[in-house]
């Protein structure tokens, strides 16, 4: 990749270095989360990275040019290799992580983006308090996007009772799913 090339990359980085913020707000969903309200959940909204502009990081050109990707005060950090056939993405804030990997043309190969303790939909709370775990407290949660693809949006909850922790997985629908690696 030529010189100019990779300073119109380094100067992405330039574009959008500012830290990640968001405002918490409490989850309600419905009474039977009232008992699991002292701790504080991010609304999708929140999030620094969200269904408004996740078809932006697919492409690295459009991430450099993107307005309101810029005024969201994102932070990232690319490498700059000059050996590099390849860049790789890393942001994060308290309540949010994304790494991602992209070819020297700045098109996506491999993404992961998590959110941590947001607002989960109403779907999945209703099926973890309305049955055997009605009982037990919501530790942390994520919701886990593969390649900027809303489409594989799966999410990770993890409840606790006295001792005993148990981790549930779920689909973008919020149908129970079999175990997948993390939290």
């Amino acid at each position: 990749m030529n010189s100019s090339k990779k300073a119109a990359y380094s100067m992405l980085i330039v574009l959008i270095l500012v830290i990640f913020s968001g405002a918490g707000f409490a989850q309600v969903a419905d009474n039977s989360m009232e008992k699991n309200d002292s701790k504080t959940f991010e609304t999708p909204s929140a999030f620094m990275i969200d269904e408004s502009n996740l078809h932006c990081f697919r492409d690295m050109n459009c991430l450099k040019n993107d307005k309101t990707i810029r005024e969201k005060g994102l932070k990232f950090n690319f490498n700059t290799n000059s050996n590099a056939d390849h860049y790789i993405l890393e942001g994060y804030s308290p309540n949010e992580v994304v790494k991602a990997k992209y070819n020297e043309q700045g098109r996506l190969i491999e993404a992961e983006l998590v959110h941590i303790n947001i607002r989960m939909p109403r779907e999945i709370i209703t099926h973890i308090f309305s049955g055997v775990y009605s009982d037990w407290q919501m530790v942390k949660n994520e919701r886990i996007v593969q390649d900027f693809d809303v489409n594989t949006t799966e999410f990770r909850v993890m409840l606790q009772k006295q001792d005993e922790i148990v981790v549930l997985n779920f689909d973008k629908d919020g149908n129970r799913v079999h175990p997948f690696a993390g939290l």
